[in-house]
């Protein structure tokens, strides 16, 4: 009977064996269908995670590239805008030089633009609102301008010292010079002949 037991106890154990064995395998294959259906899952979020960073990156870039055009016409409309301003006053500075001018040369017929813009204190003539230049301020750049340069008015007036001086040269003729030397006609040239 012993023989017996034991060989239903081993009957036994290698039917509980092939239980534990094929309960096992169906457990091993459950887990491994799951595992395959959690990493298809898993590469299907990467995917979709991936596609949102490239989505989320394009966005930025576009954002960054607007930014940047509109960076660039903002300073591109500022250098216009300064470039404006300065040729805005270049030629606001030339009509005032030139009110002041005029104002100067009605008062002033007789003396050149170019003496004027030269010498005269134009900075010292007064505008007003209305563009015009003051009376009182350009008589007082007139006075000033004929103290400091008095050379100017005195050209209008005959000189008698240069007239008496260029008359009384002795006249020499070809003839007289025929028979001199080259230093000889040097030094009559220092003498003053004419």
């Amino acid at each position: 009977m012993s023989d017996n037991i034991n060989d239903l106890v081993v009957a036994n154990s290698e039917t509980v064996d092939q239980e534990i064995k094929s309960v096992s395998y169906e457990t091993h294959r459950k887990l491994l269908d799951e595992a395959k259906k959690a990493k298809l899952k898993a590469n299907e979020l990467d995917s979709r995670l991936m596609e949102l960073q490239v989505s989320r990156d394009k966005e930025e870039n576009d954002k960054l590239v607007e930014q940047k055009r509109f960076q660039d016409v903002a300073l591109k409309y500022e250098k216009e805008n300064a470039l404006l301003k300065e040729t805005l006053s270049q030629e606001k500075n030339k009509m005032m030089t030139y009110l002041k001018t005029k104002a100067i040369k009605s008062k002033l017929s007789n003396i050149n633009d170019k003496y004027l813009m030269q010498f005269a204190d134009l900075e010292s003539l007064e505008i007003d609102e209305n563009n015009e230049v003051s009376d009182d301020s350009v008589d007082y750049v007139i006075e000033k301008f004929k103290q400091e340069h008095p050379v100017f008015f005195q050209a209008n007036q005959p000189k008698k010292d240069n007239k008496l001086a260029t008359n009384s040269r002795p006249i020499i003729t070809q003839s007289d010079i025929k028979g001199l030397s080259s230093k000889e006609l040097l030094d009559l040239f220092k003498k003053g002949v004419r």
